[in-house]
């Protein structure tokens, strides 16, 4: 009488590739999910600047994006928050974008008049679009990551041309665009 299936020691083996492959695997898999939540906020950030621009037309006046990173010295989980207003009046509610943080930015530090202090933000940051005049913010870049993380990604707008692009970074120091060749 012959009888069919696997013995012991097949079994320890398969389980045994199965979890060596998990274990190699794993890792790439964790930093191919903190890139792609990288490039979802950056998307988001980046759609809000168009929208921005899009109303700062539409109304025929500056429409302003503030950008607000948690303090540094916080306890609390990484976050940014951002809002769009006319520029001319502070920003009153903000979108949050958990466990992200701005690595740094050539965007200038956010009015005074804004008193968002009051708000409990780490550091603040304004641009305007539409009606460029002279004393514009005509070009500025937001870079993201995750604490503890080196992939950075750019979030950045030109007033000038109405361009607004984001890309992955090499660094906060290489801050050219870096694209893989094939």
């Amino acid at each position: 009488m012959k009888t069919e299936g696997y013995t012991l020691i097949e079994l320890i083996a398969v389980l045994f590739l199965i979890g060596l492959l998990s274990v190699i695997a794993f890792p790439f898999w964790l930093g191919f999910l903190q890139r792609q939540q990288i490039r979802s906020a950056a998307a988001q950030l980046r759609s809000v600047l168009g929208l921005a621009s899009s109303q700062a037309t539409k109304d025929s006046i500056r429409y302003a994006v503030t950008v607000c990173s948690s303090p540094s010295d916080s306890e609390e989980i990484n976050s940014i928050k951002y809002s769009i207003h006319p520029y001319s009046k502070s920003p009153v509610s903000f979108t949050t974008i958990e466990k992200l943080l701005i690595v740094k930015s050539t965007v200038r530090p956010s009015p005074t008049r804004y008193n968002l202090q009051d708000l409990n933000n780490g550091d603040c940051y304004t641009t305007y679009l539409g009606l460029f005049p002279g004393n514009g913010y005509a070009l500025g870049f937001f870079y993201l990551s995750l604490p503890k993380h080196k992939y950075v990604y750019r979030v950045g707008y030109n007033t000038l041309i109405g361009n607004i692009a984001s890309c992955p970074v090499i660094s906060t120091e290489k801050t050219q665009c870096h694209r893989k060749k094939f």
